[in-house]
């Protein structure tokens, strides 16, 4: 089993033991609503789409890494509001099709992102959560070793959407400690490569997040 195939397994154990918490658990009265912030890190698997008048190609990624940083709202019966920022990266794998035995490269992507969650409350100290966001991306790409022999080397801001899976546990009324899934996916974007040639290409990223969340 390769590192994106071990990723995507972790990925959908992770996914459905949450569901599994927040359909189990017996829900309660909501946290007091207040100001957070919080940080988070982890692993991060991603693909990309590129096509052109030439070629249609797809980008397998090894294992990256990713940073978050976030700030929000909590408000009554379990509603969240927040602001994150976070920073992925991720070495290209493979090339679906090439004429060169190594591929090489690298994606990257800076987000905005506005979310909104809901926190599954109940009688236990740990809190599952499901959310969404919406926001920018800022995405570069440097790849090579294209089938035409070109590379594309280009950046773009573009529109991005995210979504949220996760639970949390509570150390004391002001700190929480949290594991979840945020997969952040992005509008089409348009470059041009070293041949002069418009590519179109998408950009989505899964990343597995351990963090820390404060209270005022």
């Amino acid at each position: 089993m390769n590192g994106v195939s071990k990723f995507s397994y972790l990925t959908h154990t992770v996914i459905i033991a949450i569901i599994a918490m927040s359909i189990f658990t017996q829900h309660s009265v909501a946290r007091e609503p207040g100001i957070y912030y919080g940080f988070s890190g982890g692993l991060t698997g991603a693909s990309s789409n590129y096509e052109s008048a030439l070629e249609s190609q797809t980008a397998e990624y090894d294992l990256g890494w990713g940073v978050n940083g976030f700030a929000g709202m909590a408000l009554s019966q379990g509603w969240r509001f927040e602001i994150e920022a976070g920073y992925r990266q991720n070495k290209i794998a493979n090339l679906d099709t090439t004429l060169f035995t190594e591929d090489s490269g690298s994606t990257n992507s800076a987000t905005l992102l506005g979310n909104v969650l809901y926190d599954f409350d109940n009688r236990s100290r740990f809190t599952p959560y499901l959310g969404g966001g919406i926001g920018i991306a800022h995405v570069r790409q440097d790849l090579v070793q294209f089938v035409s022999g070109d590379t594309l080397h280009d950046e773009n801001l573009t529109l991005a959407g995210q979504a949220i899976v996760g639970v949390s546990f509570e150390v004391n009324p002001c700190w929480d400690l949290f594991i979840d899934y945020r997969h952040v996916f992005t509008a089409d974007q348009s470059a041009t490569n070293s041949g002069g040639i418009e590519v179109d290409t998408s950009y989505n990223s899964g990343m597995i997040n351990f963090g820390t969340l404060f209270r005022y």
